[in-house]
């Protein structure tokens, strides 16, 4: 199943505006009238190749300047909002139309294409579309609240762990809804949404479904944060004088520590241990020496639960005794590996456990976290992009099909992924994700739409798979023809692309190299007006070897000689015979350069 177009009336820059996604017909609707037409030429000849990029995958491209509404666009193909817009979806044998627009099932439409459809399915909702699930990825975590996620004022938080942005339709019993004006609730929803990304990146690299063009990591550094219970102030106002030094012999005894640290951190634990008069009880474990004898006494306290007495104690008591069964369930875990050191461990990515990552957020619960990953070798922001996203959508690749969870007809978006990524590698960023999901995805039919401003990307694309769009005079988006005067975009040279002043209307060159050019043309220009020579002169005498240097670290050849030719000229403005003399010294200077070579 693939989009093949988009009508909205309304929504932020967008007024009035359709949008083709398929390249096999053209739509238009113009308030009242729905044409669909075949996308072929005045002789009946297919303006596109048929399953181009595969047989389950096709893809769209949608490139325009800052603020032209790329993103707005595939906003409104994730999660409709706007007042009033259709979505019209093929699977090559029923159109289906859905969406929010009145009496959608009385607009007119052409007969030309009714013979090749067996049925054309109408909807009043968008969700009414079954069997497709929509992806969207943004490789920057920016979310809000309405999304199940967090707010994007937190700058801090702006690292590429490429989390998926939005999923709709996708069960991810992992992402939690953060309070309003609770910082704490959003700082765990982050570090949720990380361990979430490295989970799926774990999972990905032991199934080894992907190459990748750098060094694959092979192990996972995992690292004890810094704690001390002598600077929990809970533990000072209630168990003062206690023994706070215990022996931490491995690996083990740290994680212990971290998780009672973690524990005693917060009053509702204190609140519940006084309630429960087993106060005395923990006063005797912290006599313990080591960590694990009063790691094991503490956990037996509220494991046994033959103390408690009073039958409505265990609603309250729960929620303990489940963090410290997940805490031994996680500590069982770590007894299975050989561990070396007390605070730092290494451990082969091919036998990490499928859920560890996921356990050890569910032992952190409430709490800090206490553990720090990272990769045997550091990677860069864009490996890490690289990976965090074909991880996020293998993730979604496992999952089952339910009513909630992914089907097999997906519309992936992907906002600006190749952000971060050297042009090497976009100029293989379409072919990775093909590759990919022809490999993972057989069963799968994919519709891959994607935001970008590469023209690396566009190179591997037939113009009918890009839709163009600028801003109009109100700031409005709009659909435009695209690059100027250029039949296609496939296969065409970089270069080429970037000149077209779709991509650049003012030229290739960096704004402030045009500007130190231009210091010296417009010098010119003053002294073509015949006018202020001493005033100029004492000006020149101050900038001339300024003008020199950069004239003579000009990149373009002919450019260079253009820059030497205006101040050849400012030269003979204020004398000729001292402008001849350096014009002499400076064709010595080169010529003796070029008998030395």
């Amino acid at each position: 199943m693939e989009l093949v177009y988009l009508w909205v009336e309304e929504y932020k820059n967008i007024k009035n505006q359709g949008f083709n996604f398929s390249p096999k017909f053209n739509c238009d609707y113009d308030g009242e009238t729905l044409t669909i037409k075949d996308n072929v030429d005045k002789k009946g000849n297919k303006l596109y190749i048929e399953n181009f990029f595969g047989d389950n995958i096709n893809v769209t491209a949608i490139v325009g300047k800052n603020g032209s509404g790329k993103t707005n666009l595939l906003d409104l193909v994730s999660h409709p909002v706007a007042k009033k817009q259709f979505i019209i979806f093929s699977d090559n044998t029923y159109f289906y139309f859905s969406g929010i627009a009145e009496n959608i099932s009385k607009i007119p439409i052409a007969e030309v294409l009714k013979s090749r459809f067996k049925k054309i399915v109408f909807g009043n909702k968008i969700s009414s579309i079954e069997a497709l699930t929509t992806i969207y990825y943004n490789n920057i975590l920016t979310i809000d609240d309405k999304d199940k996620c967090f707010p994007s004022s937190i700058g801090e938080f702006h690292k590429n762990i490429g989390i998926t942005r939005r999923i709709y339709a996708v069960n991810n019993k992992n992402v939690v809804t953060a309070k309003e004006d609770s910082f704490l609730s959003i700082y765990k929803q982050f570090n949720i949404a990380k361990s979430q990304n490295l989970q799926n990146t774990i999972s990905l690299l032991q199934n080894q479904t992907i190459n990748l063009p750098f060094s694959i990591p092979k192990r996972l550094k995992i690292e004890v944060m810094t704690f001390a219970f002598e600077d929990n102030k809970l533990i000072n106002e209630h168990f003062q004088n206690l023994n706070t030094t215990f022996s931490f012999n491995s690996f083990s005894d740290n994680v212990k520590g971290a998780i009672l640290n973690n524990f005693f951190a917060y009053k509702l634990s204190i609140d519940i241990i006084l309630k429960l008069e087993i106060k005395e009880k923990i006063k005797q474990a912290f006599h313990h020496q080591t960590m694990t004898g009063f790691y094991t006494e503490i956990s037996n306290l509220f494991l046994q639960e033959r103390w408690i007495k009073q039958e409505n104690y265990k609603e309250q008591l729960n929620p303990y005794i489940d963090i410290f069964l997940k805490a031994n369930q996680f500590l069982d875990l770590i007894k299975n590996f050989h561990i070396q050191g007390s605070r730092i461990w290494y451990i082969e990515i091919k036998d990490i456990p499928d859920n560890f990552i996921n356990l050890y957020e569910l032992v952190v619960g409430a709490g800090v976290e206490f553990l720090r990953f990272s990769f045997s070798h550091e990677l860069s922001d864009g490996e890490e992009n690289f990976l965090s996203f074909f991880a996020t959508l293998n993730e979604k690749k496992l999952l089952k099909y339910t009513d909630t969870a992914i089907t097999k007809n997906i519309v992936l978006l992907i906002d600006e992924g190749e952000l971060t990524l050297h042009p090497e590698w976009q100029k293989k960023y379409i072919k990775y994700i093909v590759d990919f999901v022809k490999n993972n995805f057989s069963n799968y039919t994919v519709h891959l739409i994607f935001t970008t401003h590469s023209p690396f990307l566009l190179s591997d694309l037939p113009k009918q798979n890009i839709i163009f769009i600028d801003k109009d005079k109100n700031g409005n988006c709009k659909v435009v023809d695209g690059l100027n005067d250029k039949q296609q975009t496939f296969g065409q040279n970089i270069h080429t692309l970037l000149s077209d002043s779709f991509f650049m209307e003012d030229g290739l060159m960096g704004e402030f190299a045009k500007g130190k050019i231009n210091e010296i043309i417009r010098f010119h220009n003053l002294t073509k007006k015949n006018r202020h020579k001493s005033c100029l002169q004492k000006i020149y005498d101050k900038r001339e070897e300024g003008f020199r240097q950069t004239q003579s670290i000009i990149g373009d050849s002919y450019l260079q000689q253009v820059l030497e030719n205006h101040l050849l000229e400012i030269d003979k403005f204020f004398d000729k015979k001292i402008a001849k003399a350096k014009l002499k010294t400076r064709l010595e200077k080169q010529l003796a350069e070029l008998e030395d070579d």
